[in-house]
């Protein structure tokens, strides 16, 4: 399946269907959320630390500091466009609700005495974890979305995170 995800070459923030965020912390530490149960996709399934989709009139810039801050109460101030993702059928990435469009993929860095306000009905929980640490979680269990595993091992690929 993880062929069918392309890591497309963009570099501009055009409107798509999805933002979705990898935030780090000053140790190198990425924050996993675990999605609510009540979430029509992907429920209870550990993901990017915020992410979701791109409101008419808004930027994908502008979708993931909103949904960053109504999921998990961070305070974004610029952060990084790093590509995206087609989400058209058959993706990982395919949303039955918004079937076409791109999954906007950013980066972002927050101090380690930070702290999180999660909602309680988009995310369970989050955690840190370290990137090596998220294809070991992948291949343990199914607990794990997807599309984040194939999003770390693309970056990871280009030299764009650190282990």
């Amino acid at each position: 399946m993880k062929e069918w995800c392309s890591l497309l070459a963009k570099d501009q923030d055009d409107t798509g269907s999805g933002a979705f965020l990898l935030l780090f912390n000053e140790e190198g530490f990425l924050a996993l959320q675990r999605r609510s149960a009540n979430k029509d996709l992907f429920p209870e399934k550990w993901t990017v630390s915020a992410s979701g989709h791109i409101k008419q009139g808004e930027t994908a810039r502008e979708a993931i500091i909103r949904e960053t801050r109504e999921e998990i109460g961070i305070e974004l101030d610029a952060p990084k466009y790093i590509g995206a993702f087609s989400r058209t059928k058959p993706s990982l990435f395919f949303d039955p609700i918004h079937p076409a469009g791109t999954a906007h993929v950013f980066l972002a860095h927050i101090s380690n005495d930070s702290s999180f306000e999660i909602d309680p009905e988009e995310v369970q929980e989050i955690q840190w974890f370290k990137v090596y640490e998220i294809s070991a979680l992948h291949d343990k269990t199914p607990s794990v979305d997807q599309c984040l595993a194939f999003m770390v091992e693309q970056l990871r690929r280009r030299e764009m995170l650190e282990e």
